[in-house]
């Protein structure tokens, strides 16, 4: 199911679209979270639309696009055989401003409680 189609949203310095898996590099400064993989790819499997409506936030600065919010993201497209995932692609950021973006979007999972807010909503423990 593609709910994104080429380019959906343009708004100057990015746009959200459907991009090849293969030209994303994930950053090896992203942080990892508390929230497991195997979880993540659980979720996924569940409710598929999940990718689609949660884009991969992604840089073009020095010429490739690094991921800067959504590496699970990535990884679990990557083992489900998906070719393209939604991006939004942010165009001439500096180094700074994919801090900013990184630390912004991912400080959410530095929650200790988080693993049990999932179990609690997704009822994980019961499987």
């Amino acid at each position: 199911m593609e709910i994104v189609k080429d380019k959906v949203e343009d708004q100057g310095n990015y746009k959200i679209e459907l991009f090849p898996v293969a030209l994303l590099v994930p950053s090896s400064k992203n942080p990892k979270g508390k929230i497991s993989f195997k979880r993540f790819i659980k979720n996924i499997r569940k409710v598929p639309m999940l990718l689609d409506i949660n884009p991969c936030i992604v840089s073009d600065r020095a010429n490739k696009f690094t991921i800067l919010d959504g590496n699970y993201r990535y990884y679990a497209a990557l083992e489900l055989l998906h070719t393209q995932i939604p991006v939004i692609v942010m165009k001439g950021l500096t180094e700074e401003q994919e801090k900013a973006i990184t630390y912004n979007n991912n400080k959410k999972y530095s929650n200790k409680d988080f693993d049990i807010i999932v179990d609690e909503w997704f009822n994980y423990n019961s499987d």
